[in-house]
């Protein structure tokens, strides 16, 4: 009969072939097991009518087993009506009888086993149909043994059904174990079916189905060769079966076989064959199957660091499924996009994923998914610097699995390994190595070339950190050979990195230096065409490679090539961006910064550059393994080409005032009274009196009565000052150009004091930059604006509501009138240089009214509420007039796909200096609008009282627009904080000039 969908599913998950067509126990009374059991209840009856009265014992043993053919015939009369909890009863009951009984013959003992045999098989199938899975394997398994019984003693040989039946029952079990994760035991039972198969050959459904989890099997035991030759099979014995449904068990097989390939690193095969295994689910329109080998492809794409194919590819399988109402459908999906942004160092997208499809799994008590997400999370965990966390993560992992009874190798041999990782960053090294030496066992047992490989690497990490650096060299080396092997680009970039430092502690400069470039040049095959937010995130992951370097090179008094490095250490996704909008589309490698470069750019800004870079070192941090600033390393840059170095000991300085170089920064922000307002809690441990541990969206200053901010300042002009003061023009009117670095882009370089208690502003003209190469960009940026002579101001919208925290209800944010003045009276200065000037206030300052007229501005003025995104950055936000559907939030997101020919945007709003803040710079609103084509860009690094700005920003505009002495920008902006000097660095030092210096022309 022509079997549908629904029932070769059922067939394929195990349901029993040999009750399609009538009740099942028919098939067991077959022509030789009626002539046995007929033979017993005569012979039987025969022997009891010759036992003489007085042979009680006799009788009663010939009695037993005429009861138990009673009650047989019982079982089987209740199971063909349905009864089959008292079918179950009764069979039993033949069971009881029967188990010690001995045997007059080899015809009687074959008849009792027959009965046995049946009564096993029947008690089965009746806790099958009761769904009580466990149970029924359990007297299936005895009905295969008693057959085994019975063949040795069997004189008759087996007719078809009794082949069928055997075969099937084989199938079940292994099938039910290959489900349980019991690989060896699924082996041990469909190999022995598909050895009936070859004996007595039956071209069904049955024969697809050992053949294809015979290959399911070896899949999930790593052995790819195996796997690889049955799934061929498999797709021999599709080709003899007929139906609609031959193309869908093609398709499984096919995708099967790709992964496979995956698994043995043939990407190109893999790729090749979930395509085809994709064309087929489309022409099925099987969207489930479609949608998972979608994010099957994702996770090939992510093996090889093609990481923005496989975000689409994952986003593309989440849409399709999303239209299904199964929200088990969507795991994997979301365990895959997990990973891609693990990847990426995006780590809260990542654990939010990750946590979904472990809440999913976890209601679906699907014990792969749970465990698989589980050590996923403790990954983030560790990331995060929460090992313990961690480890309780993958306990409870090692727990389920220990629990289920499973093998499931790769996934235990992954668990072990991430236990031994939490134990390493806890500093507990001898259980690191005695997970780690148990993690390699397991990998090596099942050829997890990738795990071995990240092992191995692992324990050299451990001997590392033992002071042991030979041995730890020993196994980066064999961990980097696997690595370039098996083709895994993250492996090999890392264990480079290790290799370096390893050389570098073994005072092996050349070498280490060689290692590290070579780390740099793997990470960047990583990055080809990614978008630039997830070209930030992977190069986070890669900053290290530099920093290490520039200590190598240091080390080797390589001067101008550390500058290189530091400077080829930051901003690099900025700078492709900008590159990528000009025809100078190059490749990773001819954007490397050389040191004749960035002279050229001094020269050309006319200014000395001050390039500050971190160096870490890894220490023990409440029992977590952390790196952590050890130095800063400045140079500075003449107009002359004149290049200097000079070291900083920073974790002496800190040493001394108990304190570190972050707490620091956020202590003076919180003491000169700065007001934070993120559109995101902080989500990052913050020390106690910082600024990020009050209510972001409070209006009020906070400066305590006794917070002095003058030590604070003194101290990090100590720090990132004094040691190049006296490197620095003596004429204040010449620029100097800090280029900062991590936490040093929150610094009110401004307000820094000397210990004189002079403010840095006073002796010098100061602008900022994310990276040198950034300045000569926005130089030529400057240089090819177009002509355009309008003027757009911003004062004071309606405001918009926001969401003072996730999950609290919106509430408006405050008005501003001092913006409001602020726009009124800057706009007739415009004016009077010839520049047609728009002025919204109010409901007028529209999200859609401003964005029509920004692209054909020369200066755009936004003096209003302006929010930060420190998670993302992306979000980051000006405050506009909300209208109809539109919040009235203009994001970093959306300036970012802006053609601006502004020569000068001032976002004279709160915190619009403010973001995520990366090895890339800050990506925020300033990033944005020079990304979208605006040289100059003057922020905000806190919330300003809108009075104070004001005043600020009028004096600013008189000076850059003075008609008899106009100033730069810088030197207005000097200017203008200078005028206001006497009042707190809270109302003037928040502004910073981001870009080029020249002056605004008309």
């Amino acid at each position: 009969m022509k079997m549908g969908l629904r029932r070769l599913i059922v067939i394929f998950v195990i349901a029993l072939l040999l009750c399609i067509s009538q009740p099942f126990w028919l098939y067991f009374l077959n022509q030789n097991n009626s002539w046995q059991l007929s033979f017993l209840n005569n012979r039987l009856n025969s022997v009891l009518a010759q036992t003489p009265v007085n042979s009680e014992n006799i009788q009663q043993e010939i009695q037993k087993k005429l009861e138990s053919l009673e009650s047989f015939q019982l079982g089987m009369k209740n199971f063909d009506e349905g009864k089959f909890k008292e079918a179950i009863e009764s069979f039993k009951n033949v069971l009881a009888i029967t188990k010690k009984e001995g045997y007059r013959d080899l015809v009687e003992q074959n008849s009792v086993l027959v009965m046995r045999k049946i009564s096993f098989l029947m008690i089965g199938y009746a806790y099958d149909l009761l769904k009580q899975e466990d149970l029924a394997i359990n007297y299936y398994k005895q009905y295969l043994v008693t057959f085994q019984e019975i063949e040795k003693i069997n004189t008759y040989p087996k007719n078809n059904e009794e082949v069928k039946t055997e075969l099937t029952i084989w199938f079940k079990v292994g099938f039910f174990s290959y489900q349980k994760n019991k690989y060896q035991e699924a082996l041990d039972y469909l190999l022995p079916a598909l050895g009936m198969l070859k004996k007595y050959p039956i071209k069904n459904i049955i024969q697809t189905g050992v053949l294809r989890y015979i290959g399911d099997t070896y899949s999930a035991l790593g052995e790819d060769d195996n796997a690889l030759y049955y799934y061929q099979q498999t797709l021999l014995s599709i080709e003899q079966l007929e139906g609609e449904d031959k193309k869908l068990l093609k398709g499984i097989i096919i995708a099967s076989m790709a992964s496979v390939y995956a698994n043995k690193k043939q990407y190109e095969e893999s790729l090749s064959l979930y395509q085809q295994a994709i064309d087929i689910a489309e022409e099925q329109r099987d969207i489930e199957k479609q949608a998972k080998r979608l994010a099957s492809v994702a996770s090939v794409y992510v093996e090889l660091g093609r990481y923005a194919e496989a975000l689409k590819e994952a986003e593309k399988s989440l849409d399709i499924i999303s239209k299904e109402n199964r929200d088990s459908l969507k795991a994997p999906i979301f365990e895959t996009l997990g990973e891609i942004y693990g990847k990426l160092a995006q780590y809260d997208k990542s654990f939010d994923l990750h946590k979904k499809a472990l809440d999913i799994y976890t209601k679906e008590d699907d014990i792969v998914g749970r465990v698989s997400n589980l050590n996923f999370l403790g990954r983030i965990s560790e990331a995060a610097n929460a090992s313990e966390n961690a480890l309780d993560l993958y306990e409870m992992a090692l727990k389920i699995l220990n629990n289920s009874g499973s093998d499931m190798p790769g996934l235990r041999g992954r668990t072990l390994n991430n236990i031994g990782s939490a134990y390493w960053n806890l500093g507990k090294y001898e259980k690191s190595i005695e997970y780690y030496e148990q993690a390699l066992t397991i990998r090596r047992k099942f050829n997890d070339k990738n795990g071995i490989a990240k092992t191995i690497n692992n324990l050299g990490l451990v001997y590392s950190d033992q002071g042991n650096n030979e041995k730890a060299l020993e196994k980066y080396k064999e961990a980097n050979k696997l690595a370039i092997e098996n083709q895994d680009k993250e492996s090999e970039a890392i264990s480079f990195i290790n290799i370096g430092e390893a050389y570098m502690n073994l005072s092996n400069y050349p070498e280490a230096e060689e290692s590290l470039y070579k780390s740099i040049k793997a990470w960047n095959a990583l990055r080809d065409k990614l978008k630039d937010d997830e070209n930030i995130s992977i190069f986070e992951r890669q900053t290290v490679s530099y920093r290490l370097l520039q200590r190598v090179l240091i080390n080797q008094e390589k001067i101008s090539n550390a500058l290189e490095v530091a400077e080829g250490g930051r901003a690099r996704a900025f700078i492709e961006l900008l590159n990528s909008q000009t025809n100078n589309k190059t490749d990773y490698e001819s954007l490397s910064p050389t040191i004749n470069q960035l002279k050229k750019i001094a020269d050309q800004q006319r200014a000395n550059l001050i390039l500050y870079s971190f160096i870490d070192e890894k220490f023990d941090t409440r029992g977590n393994k952390k790196w952590q600033n050890s130095q800063i390393y400045i140079w500075v840059i003449k107009p002359t080409g004149e290049v200097t170095f000079r070291p900083v000991k920073l974790k002496s300085f800190l040493e001394k005032e108990n304190t570190t170089l972050e707490e620091l920064i956020d202590n003076i922000r919180d003491s000169i009274g700065v007001r934070d307002r993120s559109i995101f809690k902080r989500t990052n441990s913050t020390p106690p009196n910082t600024a990020a541990k009050r209510d972001q969206f409070a209006i009020k200053v906070f400066p305590s009565p006794d917070d002095d901010p003058s030590k604070d300042l003194q101290k990090l002009h100590e720090i990132l000052i004094d040691p190049i003061a006296d490197l620095l023009p003596t004429d204040p009117n010449e620029r100097v150009i800090f280029i900062p670095q991590n936490e040093l882009f929150l610094v009110p370089f401004p307000a820094l004091k000397d210990r004189q208690g002079k403010y840095l502003i006073e002796k010098h003209t100061i602008l900022t930059a994310p990276s040198i190469q950034v300045l000569g960009l926005t130089h030529e940026r400057a240089k090819e604006l177009a002509s355009v002579q309008n003027a757009l101001v911003v004062g004071n919208p309606d405001m918009p509501s926001i969401a003072p925290k996730i999950g609290e209800e919106a509430q408006p944010l405050s008005k501003l009138p001092g913006a409001e003045k602020e726009a009124k009276a800057i706009t007739p200065l415009f004016k009077e240089n010839k520049l047609k000037t728009k002025l919204l206030t109010d409901k007028q300052a529209t999200k859609a009214a401003v964005l029509e007229l920004l692209p054909q501005a020369k200066i755009i003025h936004l003096a209003t509420h302006g929010l930060f995104d420190n998670i993302q950055g992306l979000q980051s936000a000006i405050a506009l007039a909300p209208s109809g559907k539109d919040n009235g939030l203009l994001t970093a997101e959306e300036i970012l796909n802006l053609k601006l020919n502004a020569d000068l945007v001032v976002l004279s709003a709160c915190n619009t200096g403010r973001g995520r803040i990366t090895g890339d710079g800050v990506i925020g609103l300033s990033r944005s609008l020079i990304s979208a084509g605006t040289p100059s860009v003057i922020v905000s690094l806190w919330a300003v009282p809108d009075a104070p700005t004001a005043e600020l920003m009028t004096e600013f505009y008189k000076n850059l627009l003075n008609k008899q002495k106009p100033l730069d920008k810088a030197q207005a902006l000097r200017q203008a904080m200078l005028k206001f000097k006497d009042k707190p660095p809270s109302y003037w030092a928040a502004f910073t000039l981001i870009g080029e210096s020249n002056q605004v022309t008309n």
